[in-house]
């Protein structure tokens, strides 16, 4: 067994040692959390709902927004080129057609929403 090994192994037991010395702590907060998540539920759509339209105005306006209770920071469309790597190697470099080989995609607009707190 090497060193790595060994190492890996105290690891593993050090992480099932506080698992078994936290198992009732652990119990009580999956408990708090299932009736936290229960709790907040309700609200959960609506704020889904009011996320898409606030991006989607962003979007629209094309400039990220700046407000007393949070940032919306918009983020231009754009084309993303790669390139297959094995068709590469295969045809070579001193080639014009390579070109063909070139994948585009287009990335759309985006906004993300940060809430001060």
């Amino acid at each position: 067994m090497t060193e790595i090994d060994e190492n890996i192994q105290k690891i593993y037991w050090l992480e099932r040692a506080i698992e078994d010395k936290c198992a009732d702590r652990d119990y009580y907060i999956h408990e708090l959390q299932n009736e936290r998540d229960q709790m907040a539920e309700p609200f959960l759509a609506e704020i889904a709902e009011l996320k898409k339209i606030v991006v989607s105005d962003v979007i629209n306006l094309e400039k990220s927004y700046k407000g007393p209770l949070g940032v919306v920071t918009f983020r231009k469309g754009s084309k993303r080129r790669s390139w297959d790597s094995d068709s590469l190697e295969l045809y070579g470099t001193d080639h014009p057609e390579i070109l063909d080989f070139k994948k585009v995609t287009f990335v759309k607009p985006n906004a993300t929403i940060k809430m001060n707190e």
